[in-house]
């Protein structure tokens, strides 16, 4: 193991752009997946695929809303409506 990097962290190989997600999560930083799956259905939104995008959304608003975060759950409510 490398100096610095945590025993909890797994460092096998990760295809982007899901390194992020898997990162957060294995830290247990639940708000910061939730971010991600946001950022993951704009990316997918912006490329033209729209159930992947959808299926982002919605996990991020499940997210948001497991963690009582209004404010980023009305952010994702904003995207899911204009992929519609």
């Amino acid at each position: 193991m490398e100096a610095g990097v945590s025993d909890h962290v797994s460092l096998r190989p990760i295809k982007p752009p899901t390194f992020s997600t898997t990162l957060a999560e294995e830290l247990g930083i639940r708000p910061l997946v939730a971010h991600c799956h946001l950022a993951l259905g704009k990316l997918h939104r912006r490329t033209g695929k729209r159930q992947q995008a959808s299926e982002h959304f919605s996990t991020a608003m499940t997210m948001y809303r497991e963690m009582d975060m209004r404010f980023w759950l009305e952010k994702a409510e904003a995207e899911l409506a204009e992929l519609r």
